[in-house]
């Protein structure tokens, strides 16, 4: 009698442990075919605005005795690491 307690006793420990298993499993990963949902998919989408940033780079200008190059310009570049960053381009002689 006490052997058929024992075997009672871990079977219905065996099915409590497992129901509570697939229970936890199933909090924790929520709906698994949710991401297949077109509209929970665009809302995970964001996208990323590119910023720019800027560069200087030497003015050449040709003045017929050989190459000016005293003046700078700064020109802007696009950049999608900055996304915030901004630039205002400078042309050369200003």
């Amino acid at each position: 009698m006490k052997q058929k307690m024992n075997r009672v006793f871990a079977i219905a420990a065996t099915a409590l442990f497992l129901f509570m298993l697939v229970v936890n499993v199933k909090m924790a990963l929520g709906d698994p075919f949710g991401y297949m949902d077109g509209g929970a998919l665009a809302e995970q989408t964001t996208v990323l605005e590119p910023g720019e940033i800027g560069t200087t780079e030497s003015c050449r200008l040709e003045l017929g005795g050989g190459w000016f190059t005293a003046s700078i310009e700064f020109v802007c570049h696009t950049c999608y690491v900055c996304p915030g960053c901004t630039c205002t381009p400078i042309p050369c002689g200003e």
